[in-house]
């Protein structure tokens, strides 16, 4: 049994956030502090600002068994102190959840129903070895439900599949569609290779499917010095922000780390001369118990 107990406060009117057409609050309140997703119930679109203290209890039993298998539930109950909102009060949502975890297949099921014993809330995830494939994907639906504040009923879904290609070489591909935010459904692919030695290689590229472009490409590319060090070149090209190039050198043993890089930046959005970054980092110590023995 896990209880927790959890108290929270927010004002709006304080914040003062300021409104830009085309922005997005992930721009303009870049850690957090206005959006209640933290909070299991009270999980509302920043568009539904209002000031709100509540005190939130929470009890979740899980039972474990032989397999990896496992299964369990809760009960959360939030208490509306004050709030603006005066259609907000108090609520219960109950938890269900069933999954196994370790090798092989693995997977989770979860459910939450509001106190009315309506199912609201389902997700489920499972990764699963086929061959010489692994296979993984994910599903969420959330229903329109007052508790929550859903103004209408949304769902997200991927699927990953990873293989490897050649005893150095893997490869990945993997879709998403998601209708809790506009312009995040896209596909993904990757390439990764390493001769286990000397070389090691990826690239990896995005694909909006809202707006049925590319916007993403990441490269590197490294290879490992005789006297233990590693060269490296990346490449990364957000087509909407930034394009980075970069050289470095990385090197470590049990009791220094040494990294060096220049990285040339240019940033698309702002429409200014590209800048050059030079990094040079030292770090002396052990670093973890197993070095600590041997690093004195």
């Amino acid at each position: 049994m896990i209880p927790s107990l959890q108290f929270m406060t927010f004002k709006s009117g304080g914040l003062n956030l300021p409104t830009v057409d085309g922005s997005t609050i992930d721009l303009l309140d870049p850690y957090d502090y206005s959006d209640l997703n933290r909070f299991r119930r009270l999980n509302r679109d920043q568009n539904v600002a209002y000031d709100v203290t509540t005190v939130e209890v929470d009890v979740t039993l899980q039972y474990r068994a032989i397999g990896g298998f496992y299964f369990g539930g809760g009960i959360n109950q939030d208490f509306v102190v004050s709030s603006s909102d005066l259609n907000l009060d108090d609520s219960r949502i109950y938890t269900l959840d069933l999954g196994r975890e370790g090798s092989g297949l693995t997977y989770s099921l979860t459910s939450k129903f509001n106190q009315s014993a309506d199912r609201i809330y389902d997700a489920a995830s499972f990764s699963v070895p086929i061959d010489r494939l692994m296979v993984s994907g994910a599903y969420v639906r959330q229903d329109l439900d007052p508790a929550f504040a859903n103004a209408q009923a949304l769902e997200r879904w991927s699927l990953d599949i990873s293989a490897p290609l050649t005893s150095h070489l893997s490869g990945a591909i993997g879709t998403t569609f998601n209708g809790f935010e506009t312009d995040d459904s896209f596909a993904t692919g990757a390439l990764n290779y390493d001769d286990g030695e000397v070389w090691r290689a990826s690239i990896s590229g995005r694909y909006d499917r809202d707006l049925e472009r590319y916007d993403q490409v990441d490269a590197e590319i490294r290879r490992r010095m005789d006297w233990g060090g590693d060269l490296y070149a990346i490449h990364s090209d957000d087509f909407d922000t930034t394009s980075r190039f970069g050289l470095g050198l990385e090197y470590s043993n049990e009791c220094v780390e040494f990294l060096a890089g220049v990285t040339r930046v240019k940033n698309a959005a702002t429409g200014l001369d590209g800048t050059t970054e030079l990094s040079i980092e030292l770090r002396l110590g052990s670093f973890g118990a197993e070095r600590a023995r041997t690093c004195g």
